[in-house]
């Protein structure tokens, strides 16, 4: 079977004929044509290629480092490392939607959020330069140094000021005992998790969940988790129950596996979004009751199938 490239057609034209070329002149231009064809598809191939290096798969060395970060990643945004499952033989909606992924931030918030470092900037601009310019006029003479002693003094008057005028969003956290287990991170570790989080200006932990990691808030907000749980790494914090591999570029796979865990929650966001939906009837939120129960029970099978089939292995 022969392969061909699907190059485009160069037969010579009545248009290159109408210009009067020759021969030789138009097989000149047919090999020209062909040339840039070529070249064209091998560019397209390198791109190709380096595209797929971009996307590399984790190695399986990396099994530590993605069970160690996204436990902090789970704890911090207060969701459960699986599906959702009541141990009660009647699950409740409640139970079931608090366990959720956090709402993503409102359009307030975030612009709340991203203009606060500006207008803190424009405030003490000003409220400094008023301060320097009334306390110069007094003594025009004044040598550097007091200039810059009165400079200081100024800047810190105007801090203290924009503090009491303009408090910070008070950090709302997400924390919960019973998303945590015998592995998560200690609450000392998290709370100054928290604490970064609300030192770069966000009210509370979650994502934009249909946006890209690229948006100046997912990418801000996975920044700040990804630089406290390596801090968390360097202090030999991180739970016995992760191997962590440091012969690994530890902070480059740990942002590949944050970015691809938070790609992966889309479809989870909007299938909960449904599930919302329906909770807001009766007969939905019997719907959803009836699901889940219908789920518990498979994987109760399925559990209950896995220890028969290792038992009569062992026999």
């Amino acid at each position: 079977m022969t392969h061909c490239l699907n190059f485009p057609h160069f037969a010579d034209t009545d248009e290159e004929d109408d210009l009067g070329l020759t021969f030789e002149q138009r097989s000149a231009m047919k090999h020209s044509r062909e040339v840039q064809a070529k070249k064209h598809v091998a560019d397209r191939a390198t791109r190709n290629s380096a595209h797929r290096k971009r996307k590399e798969p984790i190695p399986p060395q990396a099994n530590g480092i993605r069970g160690a970060i996204l436990e902090w990643v789970r704890a911090l945004l207060g969701v459960p490392r699986s599906a959702p499952v009541c141990n009660s033989t009647q699950p409740s909606i409640e139970s079931m939607l608090e366990q959720h992924l956090p709402e993503p931030p409102t359009s307030f918030e975030i612009d709340t959020w991203a203009n606060y470092d500006t207008r803190r900037r424009a405030y003490l601009d000003a409220a400094a330069k008023s301060k320097i310019d009334n306390l110069l006029a007094r003594n025009p003479k004044a040598t550097e140094k007091v200039q810059q002693v009165v400079s200081e003094m100024a800047i810190k008057e105007a801090i203290e000021k924009f503090r009491k005028t303009n408090p910070p969003v008070k950090f709302v956290s997400r924390l919960r005992q019973n998303t945590s287990s015998s592995n998560s991170y200690s609450s000392h570790w998290l709370s100054l998790g928290e604490t970064a989080l609300s030192q770069a200006g966000f009210p509370r932990c979650t994502f934009i969940w249909t946006s890209p990691i690229t948006t100046v808030w997912n990418s801000t907000i996975s920044n700040v988790l990804l630089a406290t749980w390596l801090q968390c790494l360097d202090a030999r914090q991180i739970p016995p129950g992760y191997f962590v591999d440091t012969s690994l570029d530890v902070a480059k796979w740990a942002r590949e596996i944050l970015i691809g865990w938070v790609f992966n929650k889309r479809s989870l966001f909007r299938q909960e979004g449904k599930q919302k939906a329906l909770a807001g009837s009766q007969a939905g939120s019997q719907v959803l009751i009836e699901t889940s129960k219908e789920r518990r029970e498979k994987a109760s099978l399925k559990r209950m199938k896995a220890k028969v089939q290792f038992f009569s292995y062992q026999i």
